[in-house]
């Protein structure tokens, strides 16, 4: 069993160690400055380092860290003011399974949410918790077969997140990462890519009970959005089409649920289809972003982010989606050609010459610039439908065609 140390002295270590106890250290920047005895690694099980003790984000990550060690933790302890809301954050994730930081935890860090699939029986991506380039360098073996996903632990979107095909690329990642600023965690993990179609869905819970599934499509996996950037989008997979797909999701996200205890609200997840196998990527505890919630409401009549909201306030009311009429939804972000300073956007009286676009949504305006440095990065957002899947493929060249976005 291991302590669990935060601000502690030379001598409270030693203390420790006398009672034949083994210790895991979490240090910031400040004791790293400062304590002389933290250089010595034969004192510890584990030292875990941080930037800010009161960061949530590095302290949710420092608990994974410890999960993924397989390190029994008998007792935490802080020997001064300053690590107190450390204590306890770690206390309440420690003794508290079930805790709302846990499943924060759970539905934010990568790691902790293949631990969850894999308890689950979930099919997902082999990874490898951790890794950084001081391992690479050393030639700690990942394991993995290439190519590969590097990803931020906690990242959000594609932040950071590339494809590397062999070692060298992945030196080549490293040397050139530069952490995006919304990332307050420096870790990265590796899985393996998978070869697939990527997929999406959005669920509205009530008490643990899933009460509305709508699943999407992305046009290419997300991914690869640098490589064809006119195919940021998605469409609505449709239930009377697809009923087999639904079945199967729900079920999948039951066997989740029942692992991180999520009451009321909505989900947003992510996962593969390949070889006729599903593959789940990752799960949060929010909304899709984009338009996804305007691409259901156009299908389904649910206005997402409103009844999620009825469900917290408590206002249960019987949610009834229209019949879809089996006409296929889609949301497009349209871009320029080229990145730079936007010089001429499309109307929306331009866009709705054509009956199929329900709406528009602008992002940016003339004078603003586009960069093209993440897929996230949203513009003019169209909302279109379709009676097939292939018309929607014709509809989004059509689109290209008929409508210019003008940079310099």
């Amino acid at each position: 069993m291991a302590i669990l140390c935060i601000k502690c002295s030379e001598k409270q270590i030693q203390i420790i160690r006398e009672l034949e106890h083994e210790v895991v250290y979490i240090c910031d920047e400040w004791d790293r400055k400062n304590l002389a005895f933290l250089s010595n690694l034969e004192l510890f099980k584990k030292k875990i380092s941080v930037n800010n003790l009161d960061s949530i984000e590095e302290l949710s990550s420092a608990f994974v860290d410890i999960l993924e060690d397989n390190i029994s933790i008998n007792s935490i302890i802080s020997g001064a003011e300053y690590g107190i809301f450390a204590y306890g954050i770690l206390k309440t994730l420690f003794e508290n399974t079930n805790s709302g930081v846990r499943l924060a935890i759970d539905s934010r860090d990568k790691r902790a949410m293949k631990e969850i699939f894999k308890k689950a029986g979930v099919k997902h991506a082999n990874y490898y918790p951790q890794y950084s380039s001081e391992d690479f360098n050393t030639g700690v073996n990942h394991g993995l077969n290439y190519p590969l996903v590097v990803k931020p632990v906690t990242g959000t979107g594609t932040f950071n997140t590339e494809i590397v095909k062999t070692a060298v690329e992945l030196a080549t990642y490293f040397e050139q990462l530069q952490f995006h600023p919304a990332l307050v965690n420096k870790k990265v993990t590796l899985e393996e890519y998978i070869v697939g179609e990527e997929y999406h869905v959005d669920i509205l819970w009530r008490e643990g009970t899933p009460l509305f599934t709508s699943i999407g499509k992305y046009y290419i996996p997300r991914i690869l959005i640098a490589n064809d950037k006119k195919k940021n989008g998605s469409y609505t997979i449709l239930y009377e089409k697809h009923k087999e797909l639904y079945d199967q999701v729900i079920k999948i996200h039951e066997k989740i649920n029942n692992l991180i205890q999520f009451p009321t609200g909505v989900t947003h997840s992510e996962f593969f289809i390949k070889d006729g196998e599903i593959y789940f990527s990752e799960i949060a505890i929010r909304y899709g972003g984009a338009r996804i919630p305007e691409m259901i409401q156009n299908t389904y009549g649910i206005d997402l982010v409103e009844e999620w909201l009825k469900q917290e306030s408590g206002e249960y009311e019987e949610i009834q989606p229209k019949q879809s009429n089996l006409k296929y939804t889609s949301w497009l972000n349209l871009v320029p050609e080229e990145a730079g300073i936007i010089e001429k956007i499309p109307t929306k009286e331009e866009f709705f010459q054509f009956p199929w676009i329900k709406d528009v949504y602008y992002h940016m305006r003339e004078g603003d610039e586009i960069t093209f440095t993440n897929p996230s990065e949203w513009l003019c957002c169209i909302i279109f439908e379709a009676d097939s899947e292939e018309m929607l493929m014709n509809r989004v060249d059509e689109i290209y065609q008929h409508f210019r976005i003008v940079t310099k």
